[in-house]
């Protein structure tokens, strides 16, 4: 299931912040470490290690000891990054319920100026693993090569279309 609504809403702009710099740092870093972190967001340590315990618990972000200390963003974490756009372009102002649940996706209905959906990518979330080995567009194996798959494939699938428009 798709991150609720209510945790995208109730994020506060340092917990946002720090989701973005997670983000822009998980391309160097399979973990990113807290002495990296805080510089990023300019955050001190106690207001960093709160919001990071908040976004933990709200199952956005993930703490590891191996290899090295350090944390990661998770579907969630991105999800709420591409609500959090959505909703301030004026794209979406509704998340709606669960349409239907694949293997590499979930489809949310969800209100913009009309009925829209959104198509959540999950690749090489559930046991869907042998897809790097069928796919052509799926890049070579990386440290968050899942994150990195969910992007190229977003750019293969066809354009949005309204509820209810007649296919092509």
């Amino acid at each position: 299931m798709p991150v609720p609504a209510e945790y995208v809403r109730s994020l506060h702009a340092y917990e946002l912040r720090i989701l973005l710099a997670l983000e822009r740092l998980m391309r160097r870093y399979q973990w990113v470490p807290l002495e990296v972190l805080r510089p990023a967001t300019g955050f001190s340590e106690s207001e960093l290690s709160y919001r990071l315990g908040r976004l933990m618990a709200m199952d956005m972000v993930r703490y590891e000891k191996v290899p090295y200390e350090g944390y990661a963003l998770v579907f969630n974490g991105y999800d709420t990054l591409a609500l959090h756009t959505l909703t301030r372009r004026g794209t979406i102002q509704a998340l709606g319920t669960l349409i239907g649940v694949g293997k590499e996706s979930e489809v949310c209905e969800a209100m913009g100026l009309g009925p829209v959906a959104l198509k959540f990518h999950r690749v090489g979330q559930r046991s869907f693993q042998s897809a790097r080995l069928k796919r052509g567009y799926m890049p070579e194996a990386t440290h968050c090569q899942h994150i990195g798959e969910d992007g190229v494939r977003r750019l293969k699938d066809p354009p949005p279309r309204r509820l209810g428009a007649a296919p092509d």
